[in-house]
């Protein structure tokens, strides 16, 4: 835990080390507690969460580790929120079935971070909902894609009795 108090070295020396070389299902689920647990500048967890997203190959530990820091709901910069785009798109041509948590990991994403996506982006989504969907996830992820943004009226009808009952 004391690791974390110099976090770029945290980071390159522990984390992504471990993410590469294909950790255990109870060393990501440990490391993720404690990561769970700090407080780390916003910049070095954006910076991680794009070195997670193009590592390769990709383990189901790599997700554990992203779903962590994206629970964090730091403001992340645009660039990061389409690496994350890409990383989940990348599985589209995939055709194995993808564990739960990357459902997981892709559920969270969208619900942290459902607003800060421009149209192609969910549009790419979306698409992607259509090749892996999974049965208990993907129908809260589709949902939160779907979501107006606050102040925005996603069906013009309830538009027209909101206005009516005003």
């Amino acid at each position: 835990k004391k690791s974390i108090f110099k976090p770029a070295a945290f980071f390159k020396g522990i984390v992504l080390p471990m993410a590469q070389e294909q950790c255990t299902l109870r060393e990501a689920v440990v490391l993720s507690s404690v990561l769970a647990k700090a407080t780390i500048p916003s910049m070095h967890v954006a910076a991680t969460i794009v070195r997670l997203c193009v590592m390769t190959p990709w383990y189901g530990t790599s997700s554990i580790l992203l779903t962590t820091m994206l629970n964090k709901k730091y403001a992340l910069p645009l660039q990061v929120i389409e690496h994350l785009v890409s990383h989940f798109c990348a599985f589209g041509s995939d055709d194995r079935l993808l564990p739960v948590v990357w459902h997981r990991a892709l559920l969270v994403f969208a619900q942290r971070y459902k607003f800060d996506l421009n149209e192609e982006q969910r549009k790419r989504l979306k698409e992607l909902l259509k090749v892996h969907f999974h049965e208990a996830v993907g129908s809260e992820v589709r949902r939160e894609l779907l979501a107006p943004k606050p102040g925005e009226v996603s069906d013009p009808s309830a538009a027209a009795t909101r206005m009516e009952v005003s």
